[in-house]
């Protein structure tokens, strides 16, 4: 029997940005009717987070996992910026999205079986806990392998997860 605790706590940040020139012209008999946009799009996500992992062998068949994960969420969606250019005429927008900050709660437990060298099999489940203002989400995320190695280097793998994504960006 081997058992094992560990915890980790981490923080990661991820930005990007890119600029883009559009030019155009509505009627090329009128120089007047050509323009230019200039945008600037931005979006950031900083998570914080912590995760605790519970790991119990019973013998070299059985073995036990289980833990738990908290991260704060803190996106900043999109931030655009314009100028266009119109007849000589500059105008500016500036749309930037208010942040958001949300929380997340996962518990898991997940069993694996290896009954003989060849074949082994796990089952889990890990439900989900996601808020970000008055609103939240609760799901329950089922999870199954089983693997077949044919040699030492060579094995298959047949396995059903289903994950939850809470937020996601679309820009144009």
């Amino acid at each position: 029997q081997k058992t094992s605790l560990e915890g980790v706590a981490y923080w990661s940040k991820y930005n990007s940005q890119y600029e883009q020139l559009h030019e155009y012209h509505s009627d090329v008999t009128d120089e007047l009717s050509y323009g230019k946009l200039f945008e600037t799009t931005q979006n950031e996500i900083s998570d914080f987070g912590a995760r605790i992992n519970f790991n119990h062998r019973f013998d070299e068949r059985y073995k036990v996992s289980s833990g738990a994960e908290w991260i704060n969420h803190n996106y900043l969606p999109e931030g655009l910026e314009s100028l266009r250019i119109v007849k000589g005429k500059e105008s500016k927008t500036n749309n930037i999205s208010e942040r958001v900050r949300a929380n997340e709660m996962s518990l898991w437990v997940e069993g694996s079986f290896t009954p003989v060298k060849m074949l082994s099999a796990s089952i889990g489940l890990r439900q989900v806990n996601y808020w970000s203002g008055f609103k939240s989400y609760h799901m329950f995320e089922p999870r199954a392998s089983l693997r077949l190695s044919i040699t030492d280097d060579v094995s298959v793998k047949l396995g059903y997860s289903k994950m939850s994504q809470f937020a996601q960006q679309v820009s144009n």
